[in-house]
């Protein structure tokens, strides 16, 4: 037995596949890669990332976090 996988993107050659492998009787599964619920706009927005520095200073953060802790700052 041998498996093949396809990455299709346009759903109208998925309908072309499906009737080709209908025709050959070949056993097939189909799996959305990308969920179809969420809008196209906001998957391009995760796909380009976002810019680090909404997050701010990193070292102004860990300040803040760790103000309360008492560093022993001598060497024994």
């Amino acid at each position: 037995m041998t498996r093949m996988i396809l990455e299709i993107k346009e759903n109208s050659d998925v309908k072309i596949f499906k009737e080709i492998a209908d025709r050959l009787e070949l056993p097939y599964t189909i799996e959305d890669l990308v969920p179809t619920d969420i809008p196209q706009e906001k998957i391009q927005r995760i796909m380009q990332g976002i810019d680090v520095s909404n997050f701010g200073e990193p070292t102004d953060w860990q300040r803040e976090t760790r103000k309360d802790r008492n560093f022993n700052t001598s060497i024994i």
